[in-house]
């Protein structure tokens, strides 16, 4: 049960926003570390993750370490379309949670 009385607690849809961002998150927050963006690039291909800058990808990434051929492309849009619609939600809850705040403290909009 969410409880919308206290402003320190997460709603069960915050819950799911966060389980729904958070794969996405964490490994973009990784690779956006400066000093980690070789050794992770390499890391994904290694793991097959990407494919090898020498396998002739789509889009290769800067350093020429690895890239992304069709069947990954595809997967990365859907991801980013994933995490889109995640975000759309999350700030659609949070606009009707501030509209209700107005309401119950007796704001007419």
């Amino acid at each position: 049960m969410s409880n919308s009385n206290s402003r320190n607690t997460l709603s069960d849809s915050d819950i799911l926003i966060l389980m729904c961002l958070a794969p996405f998150a964490v490994p973009l927050v990784i690779a956006l570390v400066p000093g980690w963006w070789g050794t992770s690039l390499t890391w994904l291909v290694e793991h097959k993750i990407l494919v090898a800058a020498s396998e002739s990808p789509l889009f290769t990434f800067p350093g020429q370490i690895g890239g992304v051929d069709l069947p990954r492309l595809v997967i990365v849009i859907a991801v980013l379309l994933a995490a889109v619609a995640c975000g759309f939600s999350a700030l659609r809850a949070l606009h009707d949670r501030r509209i209700d705040r107005r309401l119950a403290s007796g704001d007419r909009l």
